[in-house]
């Protein structure tokens, strides 16, 4: 299973032949406060050299659990900017993940959102300027079942944060999506909650720059938590296992070679090894059952 070389297979699996489970965490509240994003007097994101569009990730604990997401880019040169979120995988009305959104300018000063439709809004705007786009994804309000429509939201418990960009990356429309950009991404906040991270792109703790289309940079994985790493190297290229969780029927150096030797007999066949990164991320959906177990994958960037 390969499209062009580098993707990720994002295996979603419940255990077989596990341990008795633990006790399960408090049930989520029905509803959370509305999050209000974080300001800085001394610390705003920025735009890098070369950089087309900056995301910062930043998990936040108090007064309750939420990750804040930072977009800052330039706005169209006409002055009328249109964010986006996808309907992907199942999912529909995304725009239900955005809360807080606020926009502000260069100058600090918050710029009018007009919510359009559905997963769109507007923004007025001086031709070109740079604008900090605000939002915060909020823990998790429903069980993390089989279907799809469930796990492909931004998942956020008191040990996982997940997140398809899809779902859950606020993105300019007003680009062509097959237009190649410069990304960057930067984790904050999580280094600090002694959480691991990971993403299609990446598992540098504290951030990374890739160049992609828009298309490719959202359909991809990013997670973090407490998650495990493992590494194996096939023809000098990583591929790393990030695993959730400890209710598994397998080891984790078992997963690791068996999927060592998959990627490897598909490098093989196709003779792609220019391909510098793989990762394959295993993380636990669906009501624990003993004995049971269930399996899939999404390919993805």
């Amino acid at each position: 299973m390969s499209w062009g070389g580098r993707w990720i297979a994002v295996a979603l699996v419940a255990s077989a032949c596990a341990p008795e489970p633990e006790a399960p965490p408090p049930a989520t509240p029905t509803a959370n406060p509305t999050p209000t994003p974080t300001e800085s007097a001394t610390e705003q994101p920025s735009l890098g050299a070369g950089i087309d569009a900056s995301y910062t990730l930043e998990l936040v604990k108090d007064p309750f659990p939420y990750v804040e997401v930072t977009l800052v880019t330039h706005g169209a040169p006409n002055g009328t900017t249109h964010l986006r979120m996808s309907d992907w995988g199942g999912v529909e009305h995304t725009e239900n993940e955005v809360h807080a959104l606020a926009v502000t300018g260069e100058d600090g000063k918050a710029l009018p959102v007009e919510h359009t439709e559905g997963a769109l809004w507007t923004l007025h705007h001086a031709p070109g300027a740079l604008l900090r786009v605000r939002y915060a994804l909020v823990s998790t309000q429903y069980d993390v079942g089989y279907g799809s429509e469930s796990y492909y939201r931004p998942l956020l418990t008191p040990s996982l944060f997940h997140i398809i960009g899809n779902t859950a990356l606020l993105h300019v429309g007003d680009v062509a999506e097959e237009l190649p950009q410069r990304f960057s991404l930067r984790w904050k906040g999580f280094k600090e909650a002694g959480w691991k991270v990971a993403s299609s792109f990446s598992v540098e703790q504290d951030g990374f720059e890739v160049t992609a289309t828009s298309d490719d940079f959202r359909q991809a994985v990013f997670l973090a938590g407490e998650l495990r790493l493992i590494r194996r190297d096939i023809h000098g290229s990583p591929l790393w296992l990030a695993v959730v969780g400890t209710e598994w029927g397998f080891f984790d150096n078992a997963l690791a070679d068996a999927a060592a030797k998959v990627v490897t007999a598909q490098r093989s066949f196709f003779e792609d090894y220019d391909w510098p990164f793989f990762l394959v991320s295993v993380v636990p959906v669906g009501q624990y059952s003993p004995g049971s177990y269930s399996q899939g994958g999404t390919g993805l960037t």
